[in-house]
């Protein structure tokens, strides 16, 4: 009854819901006097007149559910963070004529989504709004199909991606900027330290090495054991003159 009317002029909106619901504020204005449907399921009817009471126009107002509303036409279908929604007034298949003569002359419809739309077959993109200003929009195989986020801002992989990007940058500035203390194949134990001064590997005395041998020790101990020897004393000048020294008589 929408669009079988001759000669119609179609405006309003239409708002996609996350919950897969239409909140529906259309209103179609007919040269003849239309006939505004009343038994359309959760949706008021407002007829507009003129002074005479001749009815101008129907304005359909509500929020629906496209599977208790029962009409073929529209449908929304939700699959994890996306959505898609088909209008499909004129009965189109996807392959073949409409079913239903398209008499709209003039339309002005937006499509509104709960996030940004990724892909339309008809219409104008503007981040959340697709409109219709084209008449032949209609006439669309299989009707209009709007693919859109359920939410609001970029989608889930686009955080996961910048999430990755970061930390990867953050990685890298650490792998370059690090000491060299802590580079690959080396650790802080390792690291030289340039304000300890250099020790001379060939003066470098070995602890070990100043011990006595065990044989020398135990030589001095004795083959039965420790014992005392007797002091010795130091050995006196002699009295004899050295003829290979000489100096001058006094």
């Amino acid at each position: 009854m929408l669009f079988g009317l001759t000669g119609c002029r179609v405006e309003g909106r239409v708002v996609v819901r996350p919950d897969d619901r239409l909140d529906v504020d259309l209103t179609v204005h007919a040269k003849r006097s239309p006939y505004c449907n009343a038994d359309l399921a959760e949706l008021s009817v407002i007829a507009g007149r003129d002074a005479d009471g001749v009815v101008l126009s129907c304005r359909y107002l509500g929020t629906v559910d496209p599977t208790v509303f029962g009409y073929r036409g529209v449908s929304v279908t939700s699959a994890g963070e996306v959505q898609v929604a088909t209008f499909n007034p004129l009965l189109v298949p996807a392959a073949g004529a409409p079913t239903i003569i398209n008499d709209v002359e003039a339309l002005d419809v937006v499509i509104v989504t709960a996030g940004d739309i990724v892909e339309a077959n008809a219409g104008v993109v503007a981040g959340k709004e697709l409109t219709l200003a084209d008449p032949a929009s209609l006439g669309q195989p299989g009707g209009v199909r709007v693919l859109a986020l359920r939410h609001a801002g970029p989608a889930s992989w686009v955080w996961w991606a910048l999430c990755g990007a970061v930390a990867g940058a953050t990685l890298l500035v650490l792998l370059v900027l690090r000491p060299a203390a802590f580079r690959v194949g080396g650790t802080a134990e390792s690291a030289p330290d340039d304000d300890r001064p250099q020790v001379d590997a060939a003066h470098h005395v070995d602890p070990d090495e100043t011990a006595a041998p065990p044989q020398a020790h135990w030589a001095a101990r004795g083959r039965d054991g420790p014992h005392e020897t007797a002091p010795t004393e130091p050995a006196r000048p002699s009295a004899t003159p050295d003829p290979s020294r000489w100096a001058p008589v006094e």
